[in-house]
């Protein structure tokens, strides 16, 4: 098996860890990929200092949101807040025991990746928006959608290739025994 878990002979999860993975890794791929959306938003509206400083923006918790690039800077934030707790939740769930090595340091890197990318957005916003940690948070988002892409899948097709090993296992014994009467 190669480090990613790309191998036919990689471990089917339990159920219980398919469906955690399946479950978490969908709805952070979809926020995640919202979330990109909003921040090309963000980037071609110029809306990228609306909110000059951080955590607050414009020194409000909760700015006015009549203007609308603040508001899209804004919900860009508030999405970004959600995209991370999600994926933390995931990265959580996918380090127990019973999860295979391979979904384990996906969900390793998910953590990592969501982490590097609430702190390259925070650099963005200090930097006056940067070359360099603008670029990397665009990056960023593309590796964080592919891991936890990757990680739903796996959620959806380790799960019903467990349950074929299973029925075929299962098959195959009930053969055996009516082949012994």
């Amino acid at each position: 098996a190669s480090w990613a878990g790309w191998s036919r002979d990689a471990a089917p999860l339990n159920a219980d860890v398919a469906a955690g993975v399946r479950r978490w890794g969908g709805v952070s791929a979809v926020l995640v990929f919202l979330q990109s959306v909003l921040g090309g938003l963000v980037r071609h509206t110029d809306a990228g200092m609306a909110c000059p400083d951080f955590p607050t923006c414009g020194g409000l918790w909760i700015p006015p949101l009549s203007n609308a690039l603040v508001a899209v800077h804004f919900l860009h934030r508030v999405l970004g807040v959600l995209a991370t707790i999600a994926v933390l939740v995931l990265a959580w769930k996918v380090t127990r025991p019973a999860a295979p090595p391979h979904v384990r340091r996906m969900g390793a890197l998910a953590a990592a990746l969501v982490v590097a990318q609430f702190t390259l957005g925070v650099v963005s916003v200090f930097t006056v928006l940067a070359l360099h940690p603008v670029s990397l948070h665009t990056l960023g988002a593309a590796a964080l959608l592919a891991v936890l892409t990757l990680l739903a899948a796996w959620g959806r097709l380790r799960e019903a290739d467990g349950g074929a090993q299973a029925r075929g296992a299962a098959a195959r014994a009930a053969g055996s025994a009516a082949a012994e009467v």
